[in-house]
């Protein structure tokens, strides 16, 4: 079944704080959450430790929350 969905991308740049860029995604669950993912590793592999981020899958119809957000931060 076709959706649309909405791919949040949230990235802490030190000095500068948070940017917000955002993907629409028209297809199947399955594929919005893998194009999630691959949004998720570009971030992990341009940035890697040295910045917080976060991609949410949501739903463009509805919303009130993400389907489920994958995360980035120093544990140190």
């Amino acid at each position: 079944m076709r959706n649309d969905y909405t791919i949040q991308s949230r990235y802490l740049v030190k000095g500068e704080g948070w940017k917000l860029d955002e993907e629409t995604f028209t297809g199947d669950y399955v594929h919005a959450g893998e194009r999630a993912s691959e949004i998720a590793r570009e971030l992990d592999k341009q940035f890697g430790d040295d910045h917080f981020w976060t991609v949410d899958l949501k739903s463009s119809t509805y919303p009130y929350g993400s389907y489920f957000q994958l995360f980035h931060g120093r544990l140190e």
